[in-house]
């Protein structure tokens, strides 16, 4: 049945060619991508910039917004315009994968303006999504075109293998060769043959052992990304200069927690049907897993809510200032916020700690 199947969509897929060619849909493709790309360089020419201060929330105004003109202009010209029937997804997710390289460039742009990515470090990432993200288009390009199982196997690898040099080039030679220790150089090494041997895990369809090996190399370098990123909007003035306030812990611990959950879930997500452990075939142990899933994500939360009100409570405590300046009363209430907001921290961290 499932070979009858792809017989009539390879004849659908003939019929189309023969009626309109594939000629008019790469042309259509391409002069999308060209409004899109047109359309973002009069935004940046024509557009203010954003009236602010902070040199990177103009960076970050500047990419995104961008970023969403040419996302838009996409969206618009690919609902309005006519596509073969087998063809239509196949162009719409190529345009994402356009859409998403687009995105990283945006961010890679941003980092440089933090000053928390180098130059070879953004090549290297433009370069990797620009593989992965035609990769990926290619991929559902030839399901749709009902190619060869075997034959989609043989492309995935032979895209698979790009990828890996660029991670293993980027371990190896992400500090100059001088400067590196025996003991760095032992653990670029040993980082080398764990990206090897994800690939893989990948390679022989081990996907909840691939996932869970990129989860672990991946979701650290990422943390410190996001890390350095927010330290630099907070060192900008973009709260106030200050590590403590709520808005910069909303900011560093929010994102975090978003990257780290969204791991999370997508790890248990593959699990769940890849895994006969986890799965449900193994009752007690698929308990066990899912609950430590759902446990590493309710200890986020539970932080996010504690260094948000810690940084709140902090906020409300007076500073002492001038004692010269204040009066009686003012040095009374002073006391007593002194005296009842760390009361009021510590028990806001005993009621957390039990909800947890």
């Amino acid at each position: 049945r499932g070979n009858r199947g792809a017989h009539r969509r390879r004849a659908h897929v003939r019929q189309d060619a023969r009626g309109g060619g594939f000629a008019p849909t790469i042309l259509m493709f391409g002069s999308i991508a060209a409004i899109a790309f047109g359309a973002e360089w009069f935004f940046r020419r024509s557009v203010p910039v954003a009236p602010s201060t902070n040199l990177l929330l103009k960076q970050v105004y500047t990419e995104f917004a961008a970023l969403s003109i040419f996302t838009l202009t996409i969206a618009v010209f690919y609902v309005l315009l006519t596509w073969p029937p087998l063809l239509r997804v196949a162009v719409l997710y190529s345009l994402l994968a356009m859409i998403a390289f687009r995105a990283v460039v945006a961010l890679c742009r941003v980092g440089l303006a933090a000053s928390v990515l180098s130059a070879p470090s953004a090549s290297r990432i433009r370069m990797f999504a620009a593989v992965l993200t035609v990769a990926l288009a290619f991929s559902t390009v030839c399901e749709q075109l009902s190619v060869a199982h075997d034959v989609r196997s043989v492309l995935a690898i032979g895209f698979s293998l790009p990828l890996l040099a660029i991670v293993i080039e980027t371990i190896w030679h992400g500090h100059s060769f001088e400067a590196r220790s025996l003991q760095r150089r032992t653990s670029h090494a040993i980082s080398i043959v764990s990206v090897i041997l994800v690939w893989l895990f990948w390679c022989g369809g081990f996907l909840a052992l691939f996932w869970l090996g990129i989860t672990l190399f991946f979701v650290p370098r990422a943390l410190s990304l996001v890390d350095r990123l927010s330290g630099a909007f907070t060192s900008s003035g973009f709260s106030g200069n200050s590590v403590s306030t709520p808005k910069s812990v909303l900011v560093v611990r929010g994102i975090r927690a978003v990257v780290i959950i969204a791991a999370v879930d997508w790890v248990a997500f593959v699990w769940r049907h890849n895994l006969p452990i986890a799965s449900g075939q193994i009752p007690l142990a698929q308990t066990i897993i899912a609950g430590a899933f759902n446990s590493i994500i309710i200890l986020l939360i539970i932080d996010l809510i504690w260094q948000l009100a810690k940084a709140y409570i902090a906020s409300k405590l007076p500073d002492g200032g001038d004692g010269a300046a204040l009066t009686s009363a003012d040095i009374t209430r002073h006391g007593r916020l002194r005296t009842l907001l760390p009361v009021l921290r510590n028990a806001l961290a005993a009621g957390l700690l039990c909800i947890a």
